[in-house]
């Protein structure tokens, strides 16, 4: 598998570009099926060196896909400041702070429909946390344009607002009706199937809310499925690092039709081993 360090164009944004990371099978080869993987946020400008959430890579690559994990504005070496930001709760907006980390992970999507060993007609966006919720205002704005069909969108532990005022010990959110309002947004809109997962002691975001916000897009959208995943460590807003999911994601990405491809076939395939 290669890993290629990226600059991602930001058309909307002109002159600014984006860091990646794009993970792949050695060799040419049919064009494969995409994934782009989405990171979270620590709520401000975040220096940390760019995200490399192997096991999510690795799994996904395994099964026949190129995976590409940008990095948003205001993150590791990407150009510009933080963009996420919501306002005061009294007034959260989290629809909005959404579609901004959406406009980048677009960027990220529409960059790589222009690689040759991309398949971004058969495309997938999942997100973990922040990134989670992003993939969901994604999928509800546009999960089609030139050259790219988003057929699912996987939600990892995904919201805003998660603030702490103990060291950790506990959590609680900033504006949880928000939230709900938020997701209750995106199920009206959303066309393609999505899936919700989140782990049973996930302190960001637990399991009332978890719920809450899965019923609200649920009730004007009936393509979403939740699972509500076991305990994971001592904190299981990092489930996304557990094998608890690998089912539910297999089932999903039968469900909306993703094939991988051939590991032994003809010439011009892509052998990716066992």
């Amino acid at each position: 598998m290669n890993e290629e360090v990226v600059r991602i164009p930001l058309t909307v944004h002109p002159g600014m570009t984006l860091e990646g990371t794009v993970f792949g099978p050695s060799g040419q080869g049919l064009a494969l099926p995409l994934v782009v993987i989405n990171h979270g946020s620590i709520g401000k400008r975040d220096p940390s060196p760019r995200w490399r959430p192997m096991a999510l890579v690795q799994w996904f690559a395994s099964r026949g896909f190129v995976v590409a994990v940008p990095m948003r504005r205001g993150h590791a070496n990407s150009d510009g400041e933080w963009a996420e930001g919501y306002g005061p709760c009294a007034t959260a907006d989290y629809t909005n702070a959404n579609l901004e980390a959406a406009s980048d992970i677009h960027a990220a999507v529409t960059f790589m429909a222009t690689r040759p060993n991309v398949d971004a007609k058969h495309a997938l966006l999942v997100g973990v946390s922040t990134g989670g919720f992003s993939v969901l205002a994604l999928a509800s704005a546009s999960p089609r344009w030139d050259g790219v069909n988003i057929l699912g969108a996987i939600d990892f532990a995904g919201g805003r607002g998660s603030l702490s005022s103990d060291g950790n010990v506990t959590r609680y959110n900033c504006a949880p009706e928000a939230l709900v309002a938020a997701a209750a947004g995106f199920g009206q809109a959303m066309t393609i199937p999505s899936l919700w997962l989140y782990a049973d002691n996930d302190r960001y975001f637990p399991p009332p809310l978890a719920h809450q916000m899965f019923a609200a897009f649920s009730a004007h959208n009936s393509l979403g499925a939740f699972v509500q995943l076991p305990p994971f460590g001592v904190e299981g807003h990092s489930a996304w690092q557990s094998a608890t999911w690998e089912s539910d994601v297999t089932r999903f990405i039968d469900r909306i039709g993703i094939k991988m491809p051939e590991r032994h076939g003809p010439a011009g395939h892509v052998s990716l081993g066992p």
